[in-house]
């Protein structure tokens, strides 16, 4: 009925543009605007959920249209076929006061020929080109079988056409509330903050408590606890929880003005003139640096899906638009990329790691006047270029945002149930998952990293792992010239599910970071300690074999050298040792320690330093190992920290034993400061060499000085 609503419209005297009123009536269409240009498009642009939207205004049309005279081949809209009408010859068509028993024919044909009727009245005079702004609706939260028309303005009734009901028994209704099915199939789909009390209160179940199910009792929407998916002002589905308020729109948020939404293929290039970053294109070099950031940052967390990003970007080039690429991601990765090139552009004076940072945060401020899934992903590659370069507070701002967004898009909700319509394949479903994932793991290594409060809020058991996927495509690409062959031996298949066990290693992470503090019982937490130590070493034996390293846990180091390991493997390892780390840290003691040598004493004590000195030792034995099979010149910014949570380590070790045990640790300290000083290139590098540097001259001085004051003492009392 949306089609004869906007027929209607179309055909009511005073639908003409009213460019100076904000509430001009503009119902929009589902046709993206190059249909009319070329029909073979239509597919493709729908079935990518990228179409623009068009949005027929400008003078009245004429009512009386010539239909299709010759039959044609089914049309396919994604699983949807469409067959258009018999040759029906020039007919005048009222659809609000049709012939009573021709009714039902009239709406079906009308229904089966309206991408055809579209097209053809989209070429007629009086219709103006769409803007290339109106991206009313994510296609890809729509089933193409229920495509409707969703209006993402509001259609004031003082500038609607004056409607004439003819035929009392047929109603109109209005283009938005044709959404209304799609958010109430399941009720499951939208209603997603379940009740997560603790306590004995009666939990209220989805078919009792599913605001976005279409009631007729008013009070139970309004008591409703569950949020929802709602279109919003950019006409893109964001969440709103009960509290809100804004869930109860079921027909989506509607203002009696246009907000003011800045686009980046409108605004951005304008931007970065006025920032003084212009950059000609060059796709060779982009390509180069795209390939770097693909071989030696992303595989760790996973955040970019290669394929994907490959693909959507083509589609953007192509004029489509979609929320899964954006040229803000592209900068951000290009940036990263920058950082592992060994080689300069002569069109970019400074650092181009830099130069594409700032490109990326100029185009990042008009993109979160409606973000996407891209943004995230682009916020999140940028907070690791800002950890880097050594600005912690820019990077962990840009992955708080990151957390933010993932409620505002909904990526926090269980996406099988998310899924509105059969359109999402489960590419997309996994690629959403793997977004969430990556991000939260950033945040919980930022907040390890920082000592923070996690800006994850959400029960991470309710969002499933991402689908384990083979990646066999990877090389160890470094530059154009190299023919960059795989190590014989070396199964690359996994390294395209390092960012799987990743996720679950950072559940774990998250878990020790927020066992710490005062409030925690001493017995307490040793007994956590024992309890999450189990299930760490349970975490590694679960790997695959393609992913164990074996001989870490011998002395022998004779196969160190000869045994490929990926880059990406060894990276979740050395996460998987600094997080031993994090967990024992806490219950060392000191040597001579009161208590610590009598019968009484806790075994736990000692063994938690044992357990971080072998932890910190094998950290130091597989940086050698990256060292010798990749080069530290190409590896992920995260090591800095991981070797200085090992450095620390080995810094009280020396100052506090004499023995072999402090002479071992002097040998492991220097591979510490050796491997740091190879990635200067990280600033963050710099850095963690001076904190070490600094602590080992403050605890000499400590220790050196208490020595010194014990034997002044007893030089005194022989004295006496």
């Amino acid at each position: 009925m949306s089609i004869v609503y906007l027929a209607k419209m179309a055909e009511s005297p005073g639908h003409e543009s009213k460019e100076n009123n904000s509430c001009a009536a503009r119902p929009a269409s589902g046709i993206s605007k190059n249909l009319k240009n070329n029909g073979a498009n239509l597919e493709d642009n729908l079935s990518t959920g990228n179409s623009s939207i068009v949005s027929p205004h400008g003078s009245k049309a004429s009512g009386t249209y010539k239909w299709p005279t010759t039959s044609s081949a089914p049309l396919k809209l994604g699983s949807v076929s469409y067959s258009t009408p018999s040759p029906i010859g020039e007919q005048t068509f009222n659809p609000f006061n049709p012939p009573a028993d021709d009714e039902q024919r009239m709406r079906s044909q009308f229904a089966d020929a309206g991408v055809d009727y579209w097209i053809e009245i989209a070429g007629q005079e009086g219709f103006e080109e769409a803007s290339d702004e109106l991206d009313l609706l994510d296609l890809h939260t729509i089933d193409t079988a229920q495509l409707s028309l969703v209006p993402s303005a509001d259609l004031s009734k003082d500038n609607r056409g004056e409607f004439r009901q003819e035929n009392p028994d047929y109603t109109t209704v209005s283009p938005a509330q044709d959404i209304d099915p799609l958010f109430s199939n399941d009720p499951e789909a939208f209603s997603v903050l379940k009740d997560h009390d603790r306590s004995n209160a009666r939990q209220t179940t989805a078919s009792e408590a599913d605001s976005c199910q279409v009631r007729d009792e008013p009070t139970e929407q309004l008591a409703s606890r569950l949020g929802c998916l709602r279109i919003a002002e950019d006409g893109h589905l964001r969440y709103y929880g009960a509290t809100s308020n804004l869930h109860l729109f079921r027909n989506g948020l509607q203002h009696c003005f246009q907000p003011s939404i800045r686009t980046i293929r409108t605004h951005g290039q304008d931007a970065l003139e006025r920032a003084g970053l212009h950059w000609s294109s060059d796709p060779r070099y982009e390509d180069h640096l795209t390939t770097l950031f693909f071989a030696w940052h992303n595989p760790f967390l996973g955040v970019v899906d290669e394929t994907a990003y490959y693909h959507y970007r083509q589609l953007y080039r192509a004029g489509n638009t979609t929320i899964y690429f954006s040229p803000t991601l592209e900068n951000a990765i290009l940036g990263i990329g920058a950082a592992y090139a060994t080689r300069k552009h002569p069109a970019i004076k400074d650092d181009p790691a830099e130069f594409f940072a700032h490109r990326s945060k100029v185009l990042l401020d008009i993109e979160m006047d409606s973000p996407n899934v891209a943004t995230i992903q682009a916020l999140v590659t940028l907070s690791a270029h800002e950890a880097a370069y050594a600005r912690d507070s820019r990077g962990w701002l840009y992955t708080g945002m990151a957390v933010q967004l993932l409620s505002d898009l909904g990526l926090h909700l269980e996406l099988d149930q998310a899924r509105v319509s059969g359109h999402d394949t489960p590419d997309i479903t996994n690629l959403r998952r793997t977004v969430f994932w990556a991000t939260q793991g950033l945040d919980i290594l930022w907040s390890a990293y920082s000592g923070r409060p996690s800006s994850i809020r959400y029960d991470e058991q309710r969002i499933p792992f991402p689908k384990l996927l083979s990646l066999d495509t990877w090389r160890p690409y470094v530059d154009e010239g190299d023919s960059a062959q795989v190590p014989a031996g070396l199964d690359v298949s996994v390294i395209g599910q390092t960012h799987v066990y990743m996720a679950q290693l950072t559940t774990k992470i998250r878990k020790i970071s927020s066992y710490t503090g005062p409030q925690v019982a001493m017995t307490e937490a040793k007994a956590f300690a024992r309890n999450m130590m189990r299930d760490l070493r349970h975490w590694r034996n679960s790997l695959p074999a393609a992913m164990q390293v074996p001989f870490l846990d011998s002395d022998d180091d004779t196969d160190d050298a000869n045994t490929p390991i990926a880059p990406a493997v060894i990276m979740l390892h050395l996460q998987f040792l600094e997080a031993v780390i994090f967990l024992q840290r806490p219950f060392i003691s000191a040597p001579d320690a009161p208590g610590t040598n009598t019968l009484q004493a806790d075994q736990a004590d000692d063994d938690s330093g044992s357990i971080c000195d072998a932890s910190a030792n094998a950290i130091c034995r597989l940086v050698v190992i990256y060292r010798q099979q990749w080069n530290l010149r190409r590896v992920h910014a995260q090591i800095v920290a991981i070797i200085l949570t090992a450095a620390l380590i080995h810094v009280h070790n020396c100052c506090v034993f004499s023995s072999s045990k402090g002479v071992q640790a002097h040998k492991q300290l220097s591979i510490c400061f050796q491997a740091l000083g190879e990635m200067s290139h990280f600033n963050m590098s710099t850095r963690a060499l001076e904190i070490i540097l600094s602590l080992r001259r403050d605890w000499q001085d400590q220790i050196f000085g208490d020595l010194g004051r014990k034997r002044l003492g007893g030089d005194l009392q022989r004295l006496h």
